[in-house]
């Protein structure tokens, strides 16, 4: 069976902090939060909302997750392309209260890595997703639909590459998002009414004597082609008091 699986291992991918993934309003939250006693100098543990570029981002893979199945050009075709679970696009279901977009791949590269190479092309442009529709089956939820882009990610056969992949078997197709926010103000401006309503607010989170306002919430990613599924925790953020 076709699965989806959140990808941490990409040089611009956003890795998990805990059990849940962080997203900052604005560039002065994500400043504070990559610092060594926060969420690392590294900056691969936040993501900037309505960044097309200076961002890590969210990245997704679609294909089976079974290590009896080499992931090779031929396997991809005969397990996944011949059984119509290539996943051209992921519908991407996020809180409307919170978020107001979303960003997708722009689709001019692929997921790319030939058995016997030692380098990966991984895409990170991105572009609007456009247009939602209000999600049937969760309130207050909608809609997006995200670009998946050919995973052609191959278990390599070279001691000059390692594996990037996170399915143990073929792969069919990626994907890489990331959320606009209008909750775009600064420390210095009043806390938006919507982190009282589903969040908290003023919390010395990190226990460095910073206070953020934050709500937790899940992203729900689904292929259009497999139905597979996973929901992604999430923690939109925001800079209250600095130190």
């Amino acid at each position: 069976m076709p699965s989806i699986k959140v990808n941490q291992n990409f040089d611009k991918a956003l890795q998990i902090s805990g059990t849940i993934f962080y997203v900052a309003t604005n560039s002065e939250t994500r400043e504070k939060l990559r610092t060594a006693s926060l969420l690392g100098i590294d900056s691969k543990k936040v993501m900037l909302a309505n960044s097309a570029t200076d961002t890590q981002l969210l990245y997704v893979e679609s294909g089976i997750d079974d290590s009896t199945l080499t992931a090779d050009s031929t396997n991809r075709a005969n397990y996944i392309v011949s059984n119509d679970m290539m996943d051209s696009s992921f519908t991407v279901q996020v809180d409307n209260r919170l978020f107001s977009g979303v960003w997708q791949l722009n689709g001019a590269s692929t997921f790319s890595a030939p058995a016997s190479s030692t380098t990966i092309t991984v895409p990170d442009s991105l572009e609007s997703a456009g247009s939602s529709t209000s999600a049937t089956n969760l309130a207050s939820y909608s809609n997006y639909s995200a670009r998946g882009v050919a995973n052609l990610l191959y278990t390599p056969t070279t001691s000059g590459r390692s594996e990037k992949s996170v399915l143990a078997g073929p792969r069919g197709s990626a994907a890489a998002v990331n959320f606009s926010t209008t909750y775009t103000g600064g420390s210095g401006t009043a806390t938006p009414s919507v982190f009282t309503q589903y969040g908290k607010t003023a919390q010395n989170l990190f226990a460095s004597g910073d206070t953020f306002d934050y709500i937790d919430t899940t992203v729900y990613i689904t292929g259009v082609r497999s139905t597979a599924a996973a929901q992604i925790p999430v923690r939109l953020i925001r800079l209250n008091t600095p130190a």
